[in-house]
């Protein structure tokens, strides 16, 4: 889009007013003693799609990145990563060549929504964005403005100076510079884009709705550092500085903060700017205090590139000068040295850096904001302020507050281009300005456009920022994406509660749920979600009979598998034995006879005849232990089939003393019998979520194990989310597949003080860093280490007193005790959710107050 063309946009009615104080207000006298603040921007307009033109001459544009994560990167990884930004920075060195870094700090109130059927997940959900609404996020947005001025300094500045006198006559010859800028800005934004693919960077452009109507992100981005809020931008007729501000910045020389008039409400910020950089060394990130400081702030980082000639006969000066301190300055002299070495080599190019921080809230005493009348010398709290100094403090780089008519100077030098505000520049070279940008940020995922729509929920991290959870990959327009998910969770870390609160919040998808749950971990969660929980005891009868489902091939495969599955034992070593002559025909015509009978009289005990006379054929003792008074009596010789998955969206299957008898055999000819069943509401297109505890026992036997990459790969394709909960991290590739782990689209690790490298650095994939994490942590930090499509978050979910979500806890994580008061309850109120949950609630509320009570009676 050329700049004639823009002139020609939509006139841009957004911003028609400003903001003025009433006539005779005292903020309505310091407006009118405040100059303009047009003539304080250098902003003219666009140049093209993505390029703005300053007054001046220089263009430029603005990449946003989202930034790594570097809470889970080892350090040689971070120094990796700096040494590859400083690899990008020292190519753009030219003397007109400017870069600002600017880190975005700002609350964000978004929450997915969507509707539950599910009372219980309903009333979770409303708590849950409560909290989340209290403590609003935080959230880290990271821009990088590539300028370039049309005159630099030294050598280049001969080059352009000759350029510009040449022509001075031809208006031709200004075009014909501004097409080389933007051509050079080109450049040096797409080698930017290619470096920083790791940062998920984006070029801010000009963009159509669907109107046609133009709107400008780069402008966007301008806006939010004038006003402080980001709003979709009209593409203006008139230049760009004279509407930018909506909101009214007032400074007053008697106070250390200035005021930003709102038509909404008032903002009041303070404004810090670097001075001394006291640290002997600058490493990858020394600077993310700031990604914990609880107040939205905008850093401004800008570094104009000084002349390689100019830069080296400075380092010489400063050479000649250490020299006569003798010994004393000889280190420093090394170092110089080495500077040299690298600036002649390229290895590293000089600049000008100056660091300007905007900490602003509605709250005055947040950044020490006197109000007029005050009296004189009283101090506020100035918390923001205290919070900022010390992340530099840390850093060992000293910031000042500025105050008077330095306040404003630093407020108006943020702005890309502004070069002749930045009154505390400071050389430095692209080593270290790649350390203070670093662009380090906590993984967020994604609030939409997963492939059931929404983002389930979100997730407080380090930093007061939030993690978008979603169970899919975004797969880029992948039909049925992966969405598998494992969670590797020693006993007594809480993966229960956490897991089933996701699944809670995920009710708004309408899927159905089914876990084979161990120790009544799930009874309470199920039940109260109005769903049936089927007990499975070895010994007495399921309700189950497989030889009555329906003629369908799909059914007569599935049979013709158990058979061979109940008849053919295992060795020590896990492999099923060879099939003799003649068995596989036997068990064929066990199914061609079974569908034979009428349909009451298809029953297991009726299929005995196929396999010949007890005292002779092997097939047939060991298919009597499947009939009444054998081994595995009870579990499909039922004279009908009972198992159903109608009426409700939410069933468990208590898998207890199944587990318990070790039994692969046995456990797998349960579990494939409920999953072939399931299989239905697959192909019926229903949404679902299968949770297996102890997963490692889908692969313990052979044939599961033979097909577990395509049950999972079928699932997918299904619409089906499989979740493998296993205590055991080694579970997962003990057996000689790595199905599971290949398959997953999120790994979630919970805390695991015995952690070893081998399982989860060289299975799993997870870095020294990750195992360090789950080293150091313990239960009662409610930390999740997930990995997700590629990208690793530490999280938290935490539903223990005194949060108000602790209400929900004694429902989303159960055992045998909590199971017998709850059937003792619903035996005095009903078995309908709405009756007995409310109660169980209630008393487990006041069961965790009266423990509150006497720990600080005691303490």
């Amino acid at each position: 889009m050329a700049l004639t063309r823009i002139s020609g946009a939509a006139s841009h009615t957004m911003f028609d007013a400003l903001f003025l104080a009433a006539p005779d207000s005292e903020a309505a006298i310091r407006v009118r003693r405040e100059r303009k603040v047009e003539t304080k921007l250098p902003f003219v307009a666009h140049y093209n799609d993505t390029q703005i033109l300053n007054d001046d001459g220089t263009q430029f544009a603005v990449i946003k990145l989202q930034g790594i994560a570097f809470d889970t990167l080892s350090a040689d990884e971070l120094a990796f990563k700096k040494e590859r930004l400083n690899t990008l920075l020292r190519g753009f060195a030219r003397s007109n060549i400017a870069i600002y870094s600017y880190l975005i700090r700002r609350r964000d109130h978004v929450y997915p929504s969507g509707a539950y059927s599910s009372a219980f997940a309903a009333e979770l959900n409303a708590y849950w964005a409560e909290e989340q609404r209290k403590h609003a996020a935080l959230v880290n947005e990271y821009y990088l403005v590539i300028a370039r001025r049309p005159v630099g300094k030294g050598a280049q500045g001969v080059i352009d100076r000759f350029r510009k006198v040449s022509h001075t006559a031809e208006m031709a010859a200004v075009e014909n510079q501004r097409a080389d800028i933007a051509q050079d800005i080109e450049r040096m934004c797409a080698r930017a884009l290619k470096s920083l693919v790791d940062y998920q960077p984006r070029l801010l452009s000009l963009y159509q709705d669907t109107h046609g109507d133009w709107f400008s992100e780069p402008l966007g981005f301008l806006y939010y550092l004038a006003n402080w809020r980001f709003c979709e931008v009209r593409v203006p007729r008139q230049p760009i500085k004279s509407w930018l501000f909506t909101n009214r910045p007032v400074f007053d020389n008697d106070l250390k903060t200035f005021v930003h008039l709102g038509k909404v409400a008032d903002r009041y910020a303070a404004v810090l700017s670097t001075k001394e950089y006291h640290c002997e060394t600058t490493r990858s990130g020394m600077l993310n205090g700031l990604l914990k400081v609880p107040h939205e702030l905008v850093f401004c980082q800008s570094f104009l590139f000084e002349d390689s000639r100019a830069a080296t006969t400075e380092v010489d000066r400063q050479q000649g000068r250490l020299e006569c301190a003798g010994d004393k300055g000889q280190s420093q002299i090394d170092e110089l040295d080495a500077l040299m070495d690298d600036v002649t080599s390229r290895r590293t190019a000089m600049g000008w850096h100056q660091g300007i921080v905007i900490v602003h809230s509605n709250n005055p005493r947040d950044v020490g904001h006197a109000s007029p009348g005050r009296q004189a010398g009283m101090e506020t709290e100035a918390r923001a302020v205290i919070d900022v100094i010390e992340a530099f403090d840390h850093a060992n780089i000293e910031i000042v507050r500025e105050m008077s008519s330095a306040m404003e100077i630093a407020y108006f030098a943020q702005f890309p281009g502004n070069y002749r505000r930045l009154i505390r520049k400071k050389r430095i070279n692209t080593y270290n300005f790649a350390a203070f940008i670093a662009f380090h940020n906590y993984t967020e995922g994604r609030m939409a456009g997963s492939w059931w729509g929404s983002a389930v929920t979100t997730l407080p991290t380090e930093g007061g920022s939030r993690y978008a959870w979603n169970w899919h990959s975004f797969g880029g327009g992948m039909h049925y994406p992966p969405g598998h998910t494992i969670f590797v969770a020693p006993t007594g870390t809480g993966k229960s509660s956490k897991l089933n609160a996701l699944i809670a919040l995920s009710d708004k998808f309408g899927m159905v749920y089914v876990i084979f749950d161990k120790d009544d971990g799930s009874y309470a969660f199920i039940m109260a979600n109005g769903g049936r929980y089927i007990d499975l005891v070895p010994g007495l009868s399921t309700g189950w009979n497989f030889c009555q489902l329906p003629d369908t091939p799909l059914n007569r495969a599935f049979m013709q598998s158990q058979l061979e599955l109940m008849l053919f034992e295992l060795s020590p070593e896990g492999r099923r034995e060879e099939a003799e002559d003649g068995d596989l025909e036997k068990i064929n015509r066990a199914v061609e006879g079974n569908y034979r009978h009428l349909p009451e009289d298809r029953k297991l005990a009726n299929l005995a005849q196929y396999f010949g006379d007890p005292g002779i054929s092997r097939l047939r003792r060991r298919f009597d232990q499947w009939l009444p008074g054998g081994k595995y009596a009870g579990a499909f010789d039922s004279d009908s089939d009972t198992l159903s998955f109608s009426g409700a969206r939410y069933f468990g299957f208590s898998m207890t003393q199944v587990f318990a008898t070790k039994d692969d055999r046995y456990i797998t000819a349960i579990q494939d019998y409920i999953r072939h069943r399931i299989a239905a509401f697959q192909r019926a297109g229903t949404r679902l979520i299968i949770t297996f505890e102890e997963a490692q026992t889908l692969l313990k036997h052979p044939d599961s194990r033979a097909q577990i990459d395509e049950y999972l790969e079928t699932a997918r394709k299904n619409d089906t989310i499989i979740i493998g909960i296993t205590p055991n991290p080694a579970a997962f590739h003990l057996y000689g597949t790595d199905a599971f782990i290949r398959q997953s689209a999120t790994k979630v690790y919970l805390a695991n003080r015995g952690a070893k490298a081998e399982d989860y650095c060289d299975h799993y994939g997870a870095s020294t860093a990750h195992l360090e994490l789950l080293r150091s942590w313990s239960p009662d930090d409610h930390n999740m280490l997930i990995t997700h499509e590629g990208k690793t978050v530490v999280a938290h979910l935490d539903f223990s007193a005194p949060s108000p979500m602790a209400r929900f806890l004694p429902l989303l994580s159960s055992n045998s005790n909590a199971r017998i008061a709850i059937e003792a309850l619903m035996s005095e109120v009903g078995t309908a959710p709405q009756h007995w949950v409310p109660i169980y609630m209630e008393r487990h509320i006041q069961q965790d107050r009266a423990r509150l009570a006497s720990w600080r009676k005691h303490t």
